[in-house]
């Protein structure tokens, strides 16, 4: 996407923007712990208070100016200057919502792998002396090992994929190296992680111990049911983190343009998205 006119995201490199407050609001969000608190610790009057106004809806999106906090610091353009805000809102936002609907897929993914690999431990609770004799027992065991292979290597991508997109976009210029993802679902994303490594470590050994029974030949195993490729994992998670990360950007930005009446901006920004699948690459 190209830039066009003072006005657009693209010049914030050549345009006096007051860092100071973009600076201030980056500090306040690293310290919150909730979406809620966010709202609840801005403080009125504040350059962030009105971004909150401009993402809730709650205030026409024509900024009239900044506060007086931008006196001596460079005051630009003030529709840009808050133009600026709606986008680093939108993005700020893009990027929470989605870590929310990761950690909660992660979370149903992780509960039922976890029952699958109980499975062994129940049946011998029953029978301490059970041992995979029964082909058919075998052979439903195996199917369930590989839905939970399927969810641990979802898991472990996706999370990881979350941890990629966060840095890229913090360390970007919008960000300038504050922490975008808010606490909350960086703790619980990291809980996610640790428990699902601790799966993978299981599935690894009742692997081995399955596929040791007696009575099957290799042939007869299902071709899904082998060894984690964490290699190929993090090949996977490092590609989806960058169309992740240019996805959020552009979206933020298309956003932006709609609320200051850039529309045929926006539609150029999110066509690829429309025509590609969302792969701007694909266009």
């Amino acid at each position: 996407m190209k830039a066009k006119g003072k006005k657009s995201i693209g010049a914030l490199e050549r345009s006096s923007l007051p860092r100071g407050f973009i600076s201030d609001w980056f500090d306040l969000l690293e310290r919150v712990e909730t979406p809620e608190q966010y709202l609840e610790c801005l403080p009125a009057g504040s350059a962030g208070r009105k971004l909150a106004t401009f993402w809730l809806g709650l205030d026409s999106p024509k900024g009239t100016g900044t506060d007086k906090e931008a006196e001596g610091r460079g005051t630009p353009d003030p529709e840009h200057t808050m133009s600026l805000w709606y986008f680093l809102g939108k993005l700020h936002a893009g990027l929470n919502s989605s870590a929310d609907d990761l950690i909660s897929r992660a979370q149903h993914r992780l509960d039922l792998t976890e029952v699958i690999l109980q499975f062994k431990g129940m049946l011998r609770a029953f029978n301490p002396t059970a041992r995979w004799r029964d082909t058919t027992a075998v052979g439903t065991f195996a199917a369930l090992l590989v839905r939970a292979r399927g969810n641990i290597s979802s898991n472990l991508s996706e999370l990881r994929s979350l941890v990629l997109t966060c840095k890229s976009i913090s360390r970007s210029k919008y960000a300038r190296g504050h922490n975008m993802l808010l606490r909350c679902f960086a703790a619980e994303a990291k809980k996610l992680h640790e428990r699902t490594q601790e799966c993978a470590q299981q599935y690894q050994h009742q692997l081995r111990e399955l596929k040791s029974a007696r009575g099957l030949s290799a042939t007869e195993w299902p071709l899904e049911l082998c060894e984690i490729d964490l290699e190929a994992i993090e090949e996977l998670a490092v590609s989806e983190s960058k169309m992740s990360s240019r996805k959020l950007i552009d979206v933020a930005e298309a956003e932006m343009s709609i609320a200051f009446d850039k529309i045929p901006k926006a539609f150029e920004i999110l066509k690829p998205y429309l025509e590609g699948g969302g792969d701007p690459e694909q266009d």
